[in-house]
């Protein structure tokens, strides 16, 4: 027969395994996200960031699902919009609508999961403020790489020259093209397409080949153009890096990123000096302000140009043949490009320089943008254990284990 030392130490036992083995099992919890105020340069607001999920323990991708996944204030608060683009045993991508991220103090959100935590569901309202984002071959049921995340529902209509539909892109997989034929995909007639002010960017990752086809313009980049053409009509703009000597009026190097948009008819043009085809992921982002008329660009975050439009006049309709991001010969011809591009945005309105930079750091790097904190059992799963373990010790109490033996 055990002894009452005995059967004391039996019963810690299975306190232990019945009050906290579902806490360490699975049960609700949460990993903190965290931004130090050093990595802005401003404060953010409804700034959408992208959280690389194999940055999350592996308990997170062994045991949340769509379903139960939320992202709310840290300390508590309603759920924030979120979109989980994908998920598996290795990693994934989530991006959630930041309020606030502060300049001076750091900004903590929390990452919650598990059985009995009920999530919110993918939200459009990540995107509010964009006609398109384009993840690129991430979305389940996605065969043409091209479905728009926000409510515009601006994806693509068609869609020539993928060679790989599923490589690797800066987040997740990227759109992948070859030299060998023309590789598009167009949008047609967009929603919300033609915003006055308006930034448009992209991740971009090619070397330039002149060997192959050194007659051949071939360009890369984001269009937007109305019905009748080239130039045709206002608001009308190119994102464009150049593989090939030439560009808006000018020679251009090789790997040069331009944007060259509508200035009475012809080209208001900002150009970079950084070269981009060097075989690595670069940002690429334009903007241009309807207030000022200025214009500027990005490249990895940095500001590479700017001038001053004298006949910027945005496009006065939807109804437009462009809204469409293309990957091929600017001349016509049929050959394209060895390379990859991935999460392209368009949005309304014109992003300051701290969220540009903001934008490239947490695309780029985010588990510098971020911290995460570890796994944190949610507080009503901790209130269950220690109701738990009340009762295991009042039902000891009255059974008399653990009294000394007389």
């Amino acid at each position: 027969m055990k002894s009452p030392s005995k059967r004391f130490t039996a019963f810690l036992a299975t306190f232990v395994l019945l009050a906290l083995g579902p806490v360490a099992a699975q049960a609700a919890l949460y990993q903190a996200i965290t931004i130090p105020a050093s990595n802005v340069s401003g404060d953010l607001t409804d700034y959408p960031v992208y959280v690389d999920l194999s940055s999350l323990d592996q308990q997170f991708r062994d045991q949340a699902t769509a379903g139960d996944i939320s992202v709310e204030p840290a300390g508590g608060g309603a759920a924030l919009p979120h979109e989980l683009v994908s998920l598996d045993s290795t990693g994934g991508e989530l991006h959630f609508l930041a309020p606030n991220v502060s300049s001076t103090t750091d900004t903590s959100y929390e990452i919650h999961w598990g059985a009995g935590h009920v999530g919110p569901g993918n939200s459009t309202a990540v995107w509010g403020n964009y006609a398109g984002v384009w993840h690129l071959q991430d979305a389940v049921g996605d065969p043409q790489g091209a479905a728009d995340s926000t409510a515009n529902g601006n994806n693509s209509t068609t869609a020539q020259g993928i060679v790989d539909a599923g490589a690797v892109g800066i987040m997740g997989n990227a759109f992948d093209t070859s030299t060998s034929k023309i590789s598009r995909m167009d949008i047609g007639v967009g929603t919300n397409m033609n915003p006055a002010s308006l930034t448009i960017e992209m991740w971009t990752n090619f070397t330039t080949d002149l060997e192959l086809f050194p007659t051949f313009n071939r360009d890369w980049g984001f269009y937007r153009r109305a019905q009748s053409g080239f130039g045709g009509g206002p608001g009308w703009f190119d994102l464009i890096a150049s593989l090939t000597n030439g560009g808006p009026g000018t020679s251009l190097p090789p790997g040069t990123v331009y944007f060259q948009f509508d200035d009475g008819g012809c080209c208001g043009v900002v150009k970079s000096t950084t070269l981009v085809d060097d075989g690595e992921w670069h940002h690429l982002l334009a903007t241009i302000n309807d207030d000022t008329d200025e214009a500027k660009l990005y490249i990895d975050g940095v500001e590479e140009d700017s001038t001053t439009a004298s006949s910027w006049t945005p496009a006065t309709t939807t109804d437009l043949d462009n809204g469409f991001f293309n990957q091929s010969a600017g001349d016509g011809s049929s050959f394209a490009p060895d390379g990859r591009s991935d999460e392209i945005r368009y949005r309304a309105g014109v992003l300051s320089g701290a969220e540009v930079a903001a934008q490239y750091l947490n695309q780029r790097h985010p588990g510098e943008f971020y911290l995460v904190g570890p796994v944190v059992p949610e507080p009503s799963t901790m209130i269950l254990a220690a109701m738990g373990a009340a009762v295991l010790l009042g039902s000891a109490a009255r059974r008399g284990l653990g009294k000394p033996a007389p």
